[in-house]
């Protein structure tokens, strides 16, 4: 069993932003949503959102919420960040800080677009390791690990499919490696989950070239999950794999932790 310290999670609720107050139902209906972290040795984290919102025949949208950005401080990088629709355009989009963690992702113009879906992507920066959401633990038998501990957007509505992957500032020893090859690296470096992510998603361990650097990434997908569905993420690795995060003492043995 993991000595952990005080767990902490960021929950995201993300609603439409409808016209004359009509339901989120009568304007579009979640189809994915696909979230990827790129953890940086420092406790940085680029975090993309890729979301499908598939209209409803006739309708047009402008904008949706997010909230509960109250613990980090994104950056969102704004020329990155856009909408795309279903003939493959992109269009501008302004994220406008609402105060107290909420932002509208509002299309550039207060243009309304329609057409079959529309492809939000969303990219920012956070200091997940500030948060609190990346932080060091100790196992009973002394072994120093680093936890991530989050949970990435919570939406009001079911859908398809979300798939989260985690990309670990760690660097494989080749271009590729199969499943077994991967998780086998990672469990070499301290790597582990809770049983109850096991059990909940299915999880696949695959490599992927970032600035030309082949990294580990985990993969973590849930089928047609629920409305206020929590995407709950708690994995552990050996502390050196983030080598620059700040100087921070390890939990002792006590039962509080």
């Amino acid at each position: 069993m993991i000595k952990k310290r005080l767990i902490c999670f960021l929950v995201l609720f993300v609603c439409l932003f409808p016209a004359l107050d009509a339901n989120a139902s009568d304007i579009a209906h979640l189809g994915f949503v696909e979230a990827d972290a790129i953890l940086q040795p420092s406790g940085l984290a680029i975090i993309t959102y890729t979301v499908r919102y598939n209209l409803v025949p006739g309708k047009t949208m402008l904008a949706f919420t997010m909230d509960g950005f109250e613990r980090l401080n994104p950056v969102f990088d704004n020329e990155f960040s856009c909408v795309i629709t279903d003939d493959n355009t992109s269009h501008k989009i302004n994220i406008d800080n609402l105060g107290g963690g909420k932002y509208d992702i509002v299309h550039y113009g207060d243009q309304r677009l329609g057409g079959e879906y529309l492809t939000y992507k969303i990219r920012f920066v956070a200091d997940m390791a500030e948060a609190g959401y990346l932080e060091r633990t100790v196992t009973d038998d002394g072994k120093k690990l680093v936890v991530f501990n989050w949970a990435p957007v919570q939406w009001d509505e079911a859908m398809d499919h979300y798939t989260f992957t985690v990309n670990y500032p760690l660097e494989f020893p080749d271009e590729s490696g199969t499943r077994e090859e991967v998780e086998q690296f990672l469990l070499e470096r301290g790597f582990s989950t809770e049983t109850w992510m096991n059990e909940t998603y299915k999880i696949d361990y695959r490599v992927e070239t970032l600035n030309s650097i082949p990294r580990v990434q985990v993969l973590l997908h849930k089928d047609n999950p629920a409305a206020m569905f929590h995407f709950r993420v708690q994995q552990y690795i050996a502390e050196d794999v983030f080598y620059e995060l700040g100087e921070t003492n390890f939990p002792d043995n006590n039962p509080e932790y």
